[in-house]
């Protein structure tokens, strides 16, 4: 690892050797205004810029007594010189903060339970769900977080993942339901 910072709330950035053109503050100056709550997500997450994988999130939830109690994320940004990062890096970060921001409360507020989520966005019971990539639960509520919380920047770099479902944008209530039910 070549420099790492830790945020004021929390969040471990790990630039590592061999990436060129990003500084950990860097990374923290696109993060922060695209991170909903990230003092209370912050503590969980870490972010390491590399030039060896996709990039790609990871998270994990601890149960206690049957209920989910703890957390942890790691967002691996890719910062190869043919990545989004470089040409998207507000979407490239608003969406993986996103599945973050998403799994916390899946699981923390949720309690695992994709029901809520499922009926805000029309798809309880659409046997499309979890049968490819832009189908995914997580994919999809990562890219509304992006499309709803994200900066504007955020929204214009890239369309939404999944162009068979409405915009989150135009979706009355969603942004209300991230914000007050999800998220709450």
């Amino acid at each position: 690892m070549a420099q790492q910072l830790v945020s004021p709330e929390g969040v471990t950035i790990q630039v590592y050797s061999g990436v060129t053109g990003w500084t950990a503050q860097q990374v923290y100056d696109f993060l922060e205004p695209n991170a909903y709550q990230l003092g209370l997500i912050g503590p969980h997450l870490t972010i390491k810029v590399q030039t060896t994988c996709s990039t790609f999130t990871t998270t994990s939830a601890g149960t206690r007594g049957g209920v989910y109690t703890s957390f942890n994320a790691t967002m691996y940004l890719n910062a190869s010189s043919n990545s989004l990062l470089l040409t998207r890096p507000d979407a490239t970060i608003a969406h993986e903060y996103g599945a973050v921001w998403s799994m916390y409360h899946l699981y923390l507020t949720e309690q695992g339970s994709w029901t809520l989520w499922l009926a805000a966005r029309n798809l309880v019971d659409d046997p499309r769900v979890d049968s490819s990539d832009v189908w995914s639960k997580g994919e999809m509520i990562a890219d509304d977080y992006r499309m709803l919380l994200g900066t504007q920047a955020a929204q214009d770099e890239m369309g939404y993942v999944n162009t068979e479902v409405p915009d989150p944008r135009t979706v009355p209530g969603l942004k209300d339901f991230f914000v007050n039910v999800w998220g709450a």
